[in-house]
């Protein structure tokens, strides 16, 4: 027969391991126990000690739909863009054009060796000096294809950081509702956070909410006027700004020149526009 300190440490490991430890005091079934005031089991038993619900909470790696109220919430930005259906449209086109890129580039490249394996064996026929000439203008050609497929190539990267800045600006109300929703007053990065409880993270919930606002972000450029941000009234971070008006009577304002005095003598000129200056 097993000894009762054993079965009430077995006992306290199982509840442990489904979640439902137990309180000091109490029974599985949550009835007082005997000698209630004593520690249920000490650690020399192997009993662990009892968790409240909160703390039994996992750390990091998702909020596993669990909310835990707190002044500061977190957020992946890196998921939060990949994961959300306006960033996965971005990376297949991104991905199509990259596709593109490297087709055109071997076309390019097959081309090139065709050029250079005739420019070969068309030089035993030349003079010296025809031959340097066409191998240094073929040369530049090279050198002019591969710096314009580099560009190609830089504006991909170019564009993803454009489309995630573009993305944020889009997305920002959406994230200040959930702050106030939530009685936060801030957001933090996740990934500069050394230990957090994954309830104050709101990655899931924001891109959710997202999807929901934004879609995919592809009709926003349709409807976009010019010189304003997607998805808002508001002007664009590189709008131009609105010219100033002309001071008065600057040239080109219609601003008629002064009439001279009464009292000046006959035949003065009269007095110059102002300037402003």
């Amino acid at each position: 027969m097993r000894a009762p300190g054993a079965a009430r440490a077995g006992l306290a490991a199982l509840a442990l391991a489904l979640g439902v430890m137990p309180a000091a005091g109490q029974t599985a079934a949550g009835q007082p126990a005997q000698g209630q005031g004593q520690p249920a089991a000490n650690t020399a038993n192997g009993a662990a000690p009892a968790l409240k619900p909160e703390a039994g909470k996992a750390l990091g790696g998702g909020n596993g739909g669990v909310t835990i109220p707190s002044p500061v919430l977190t957020i992946d930005p890196d998921r939060l863009f990949t994961d959300s259906d306006y960033g996965k449209r971005v990376e297949r086109d991104l991905e199509a054009q990259a596709r593109a890129l490297a087709s055109q580039n071997r076309k390019i490249e097959d081309a090139l060796k065709t050029e250079e394996k005739q420019l070969t064996e068309e030089r035993p026929k030349m003079a010296p000096d025809a031959f340097r000439k066409l191998a240094d203008a073929f040369d530049a050609k090279v050198q002019r294809i591969r710096k314009e497929q580099d560009d190609k190539n830089k504006a991909l990267g170019t564009r993803r950081e454009a489309e995630r800045k573009k993305f944020l600006q889009l997305v920002l109300p959406i994230l200040a509702n959930l702050i106030r929703e939530d009685g936060a007053v801030a957001i933090l990065n996740r990934q500069a956070i050394f230990l957090s409880f994954s309830g104050i993270d709101v990655t899931d919930r924001a891109i959710a909410r997202i999807n929901a606002k934004i879609g995919d972000g592809a009709a926003l450029d349709k409807n976009t006027p010019e010189g304003t941000a997607p998805g808002t009234n508001a002007p664009a971070l590189n709008a131009p700004k609105p010219a100033a008006p002309a001071a008065p009577g600057a040239a080109g304002s219609g601003a008629a020149p002064s009439k001279p005095p009464p009292d000046a003598a006959p035949g003065t000129a009269p007095a110059a526009p102002a300037t402003g200056n």
